[in-house]
């Protein structure tokens, strides 16, 4: 065989691969849209989103969901950069405020054993960006219009965890203990 025949079905073949590492990206990015333009109901009829998602495309409410979370990752993320090669090395970042999820990406990026970013290495880098205070109990100091937003955005994501998800039950679980614990800690400062 000619090298140079063997050199471009090679290109070939990788620009197959980049392009559909990407589609996760480009997925999200038209769901979102379908969504936000409520294109599903104009269109095809559908009463709801997740209605749309799970009949047209066998899509659940919690895939949908990371897709287009992990496109709003990666249009926050800045270019040039190695970006994420897929939605589970993004899930992770979610639990991150945009500026934080640049910062935990590229230190992801820097990080990496061997090169090779994974989902795995990702959240160990959150986990640490999560459980690193910026500023010891800032939360105590919070207006409570903010502690409100907080407790709003807990429950939208909490919201969004499946049912059948095997780590729900275990976080709403720890989310219960720590409400008790916070509770009983009040009724004694009270009394």
């Amino acid at each position: 065989m000619e090298i140079a025949i063997v050199k471009q079905d090679l290109e070939t073949l990788e620009g197959v691969i980049k392009k559909n590492l990407a589609a996760f990206y480009e997925v999200g990015r038209a769901l979102m849209e379908i969504r936000d333009r409520r294109l599903y109901k104009e269109v095809k009829g559908y009463k709801t989103f997740e209605e749309y998602c799970r009949v047209e495309w066998d899509f659940s409410r919690s895939y949908v969901h990371r897709l287009i979370d992990s496109s709003k990752i990666i249009q926050v993320l800045p270019i040039g950069n190695k970006l994420p090669t897929t939605e589970s090395q993004t899930r992770p970042l979610t639990k991150l405020e945009p500026e934080q999820q640049q910062e935990a990406w590229e230190e992801a990026v820097e990080t990496a054993p061997n090169g090779k970013v994974t989902a795995a290495h990702v959240a160990r880098v959150v986990e640490k960006v999560v459980t690193e205070p910026n500023q010891p109990d800032a939360w105590i100091t919070s207006p409570v219009s903010d502690v409100k937003d907080y407790i709003k955005f807990a429950i939208s994501q909490l919201e969004r965890i499946s049912d059948n998800d095997p780590e729900a039950w275990t976080e709403l679980g720890k989310l219960i203990l720590w409400i008790e614990k916070r509770r009983r800690e009040l009724c004694l400062r009270q009394n």
